[in-house]
């Protein structure tokens, strides 16, 4: 008997589930009377998650255990998979975050299944006040190789993704160094050029970082590097749909441009102990203290989701396309997917009720879990 009955929002269909660690499989059912409340779409991927309450993957502090609390976190709210992102730091202190999260995958499988692979966000970013968005100016440094290995060495060879901008001496031969390893290279948190952003596309970076953000308040009308990564075709572009990093028009009009097979969103979930929200602001923008800049989003990816849904701004059918199926199309054209695969049975539930759709949790390689 299947454990679990859920009717598609992609295709309108009734699946069951049957659960069973790294053995779940979809199958159709005739009976659309078999569904309760349960609809599921295709497993959330977030590719940019920094933390999440009172865990931080960049803290001096970070255990093993909180890893864990992080992942369970994550998958009440509906993500089944995801990138822990460490974030600009000493180098001392980036180490120990890597070593602690390869402790956490060695410990747990199913942590190694839903955390596939690192995104290193920094530290070599611009350190120009907007660009950098709320990372530590103290320690933003140009890019070294040898840094990288260092890195690689302490994440078990996990690192998969590295943010940086390509307008920092050295970064060219940076990129293309990644790119040989099989580590994709995302253009963010960066003051460069057109130009310098077409030499980093030539370089092999492949993906534009929470596009729209991380940049100065006022640009150029035109030309500028939000165009350029908009425009330029072999650039993937990840985008924060919580509402506030971007307003609805403004990443209705992002998506647009950037196409559907080529725009992904993500969370940028970060931990909250140290940040606030802003003054009688009831949808939890978070902002860095002192200071009107954004720091992070405090809304988890499916729960964006439901709500740009809501306004009319998404299809499911595309939703589950750009927090899902598009992420994993980036890193299996670039050669990081193909060691983690794509589960068709990993699926994020969303239960309709009365009072409007709720987070249904996960199934993950098989096992179900709920908020």
């Amino acid at each position: 008997m299947p454990d679990l009955v859920a009717r598609s929002l992609i295709t309108d269909r009734t699946y069951s589930i049957t659960l069973g660690r790294g053995a779940a499989r979809l199958m159709q059912v005739a009976d659309p009377a078999a569904v309760g409340d349960e609809h599921m779409i295709p497993g959330m991927f977030d590719l940019q998650v920094n933390g999440a309450g009172q865990s931080d993957l960049s803290s001096p502090d970070i255990t093993a255990a909180e890893v864990a609390e992080l992942a369970m976190s994550q998958w009440k709210l509906g993500t089944c998979r995801f990138c822990p992102t460490i974030v600009t730091g000493p180098q001392d202190r980036t180490l120990n975050s890597l070593e602690v999260v390869a402790r956490a995958r060695e410990e747990d499988s199913l942590l190694a299944y839903a955390m596939p692979f690192i995104h290193m966000e920094g530290p070599h970013i611009s350190a120009l006040e907007g660009p950098r968005g709320a990372h530590d100016p103290a320690h933003v440094r140009p890019p070294d190789l040898g840094e990288f290995e260092d890195w690689q060495r302490a994440a078990k060879g996990a690192i998969g993704m590295v943010t940086l901008a390509p307008e920092l001496p050295g970064a060219l031969e940076y990129i293309k160094a990644l790119r040989k390893m099989g580590v994709v290279v995302a253009v963010g948190h960066t003051a460069a050029t057109p130009s310098e952003i077409q030499l980093a596309v030539s370089a092999g970076a492949r993906c534009a970082t929470h596009l729209g953000n991380g940049c100065e308040a006022i640009l150029a009308r035109h030309p500028n590097r939000i165009w350029t990564q908009l425009a330029e075709r072999k650039l993937y572009a990840t985008f924060i749909g919580d509402g506030h990093h971007l307003d609805d028009d403004t990443l209705t009009a992002m998506l647009a441009a950037k196409g559907a097979g080529r725009s992904i969103l993500v969370s940028d979930g970060v931990a909250t102990p140290n940040l606030e929200f802003a003054s009688r602001d009831v949808s939890r923008r978070l902002e860095l203290p002192g200071t009107p800049y954004l720091a992070g989003s405090s809304v988890a990816l499916l729960p964006a989701l439901v709500a740009l849904v809501g306004r009319r701004r998404l299809s499911w059918r595309r939703a589950a396309r750009l927090a899902s199926i598009n992420p994993w199309t980036l890193m299996a054209r670039e050669g990081v997917g193909g060691r983690f695969g794509f589960e068709p049975a990993d699926v994020s539930i969303v239960r309709f009720q009365e009072e409007g759709p709720a987070i249904g949790g996960v199934v993950v390689d098989g096992v179900h879990i709920t908020p």
